[in-house]
Order: C-alpha cells, then structure tokens, then sequence
C-alpha cells in the first residue's frame, strides 16, 4: 500500500511538472526578442544559483557553531612527560623530553552569523517575485522553478525520514533481540 501511495505521487508529481514545463516553454516562445527571452532565463537561473549557494552557506555557518579563536603567540609547552610549562621560549622543557605541543591563549569565540546570507537569499527571492509580477514568461518560469525545488526537497526528506526510520527499526530490531536474550 505505502508503495503504491509513492509511485501514485510520483506519477502525479512526473506528469504536473511535465504540463508546467510545456507551459512555461509555450510562454517563452511567445518571446520574440532573443535578448530578452536570454535575460528571462539568465536572470530566473542566476537568482535560483545565489538562493542555493546563499542556502549552503548558511547551512555550513549553523554547522560550525560556536568554536574558540585562539591567539598565534605562545602562552607556554607541554612537555613530553606531561610537564606544563611556562616558559616560550628556546630551551623549553629541555629536562622533561622536549616540547610535545605549544600552548596558545583563547581570545575568544566566533559565533555563528548567518543573516547576511538569509538576507541576500531573502532579497533575490523578492526580485524575482516582482519581476514575475512583470513578466509572464517569467512567472511561468519561476513556478517551474519552485515546483523542481520542492520535488528536490520533499525527495530529500523523503530519503532521511526512510534512512532514520531503518535505523530505529535497526536499533528496535537489536534491543528485543538483546531482552530476549537476557530472559
């Protein structure tokens, strides 16, 4: 049943995509001048590129978090027996085996910032908006655009949820057997 639920929604899914795109390519022949029917797509192209690349950005700012910045000038050694040392200088823990690693002093944290990104991902998104309140071609364009998107997003969700629900399966399947065991 859950697979006959899946191949419905993706037929569906195959079969409205194909009706936009016949539209939005009907639409774009009604362009005459080729300069123009050029700067619909570069433009339509150009603002999904910075909306993806801006999108990876801030995925990748949230995934650093918050780590420490450490300063370039020494605060001390540990030596290779362990001793902590003080000194920086030439002649470090020359009685405990030599320097295993320099020490250096935080000065600080750097936090994550992924506003200007959102912002530029917010302001090309309302370009297009706007230029598709112009423009036909565009718009039909655009909804193209949204709809691939959100084809490409919900298969992405669909692939993790089936991965973290194998992997509770997975973890479900090994406990009972490990209680089964114990009994």
């Amino acid at each position: 049943m859950p697979l006959e639920f899946v191949n419905k929604a993706n037929n569906w899914s195959g079969n409205f995509r194909e009706r936009l795109w016949v539209r939005s390519d009907a639409e774009l022949d009604k362009v005459e001048n080729p300069i123009k029917r050029f700067f619909i797509v570069s433009s339509l192209r150009l603002g999904f590129i910075v909306i993806l690349f801006q999108t990876a950005l801030v995925i990748t700012e949230y995934s650093q978090g918050n780590y420490p910045i450490f300063s370039t000038a020494r605060s001390g050694a540990i030596c290779h027996d362990g001793w902590v040392s003080k000194s920086k200088g030439q002649g470090t823990c020359s009685h405990h085996g030599g320097v295993h690693h320099w020490t250096y002093p935080q000065i600080g944290f750097h936090s994550c910032n992924p506003s200007p990104y959102i912002n530029r991902i917010t302001y090309s998104f309302i370009l297009m908006l706007a230029f598709s309140a112009i423009n036909v071609s565009f718009r039909q364009l655009f909804i193209v655009y949204l709809v691939e998107g959100i084809h490409f997003f919900a298969i992405i969700l669909y692939i993790v949820v089936f991965l973290f629900s194998m992997i509770l399966y997975c973890i479900y399947s090994i406990l009972k057997s490990l209680m089964q065991k114990n009994k």
